[in-house]
């Protein structure tokens, strides 16, 4: 039953991916945002 440290590992590191992820959501849609400004301005 050595498994189960290796699930609550995985499970830690899901855990930070996921708060990564949070953190980096409103710099994508700023990054989204501008990309649609730009495209709109050129003809």
């Amino acid at each position: 039953m050595g498994n189960s440290g290796a699930v609550q590992e995985a499970l830690q590191r899901l855990g930070t991916i996921e708060k990564e992820l949070n953190n980096l959501m409103p710099r994508w849609e700023e990054l989204m945002a501008e990309m649609e400004a730009v495209t709109q301005e050129s003809p």
